[in-house]
């Protein structure tokens, strides 16, 4: 399980980053944490565009570096 992201979801709404570390905010964020989840990759609010052969070339951007498919992960060598 993931994270959420304060300084996003501060951008997102409009607030400084450190509003949201009120205790009441801080509840709002875990309840909705614990209702909907938190994704263990980030998610950008821009299209991916990008092709290979007139078909998408990846559904989503994988960021964590433990994940296989990430991104931000060092290839191992042979």
């Amino acid at each position: 399980m993931g994270v959420p992201n304060r300084k996003v979801l501060a951008q997102q709404i409009g607030c400084s980053r450190r509003s949201l570390d009120e205790p009441a905010y801080q509840v709002l964020i875990d309840q909705a944490e614990a209702k909907v989840g938190v994704s263990e990759s980030a998610a950008f609010d821009i299209p991916i565009r990008g092709s290979l052969d007139g078909r998408p070339w990846t559904g989503d951007i994988v960021t964590h570096p433990e994940q296989p498919n990430s991104f931000t992960s060092t290839p191992e060598t042979a």
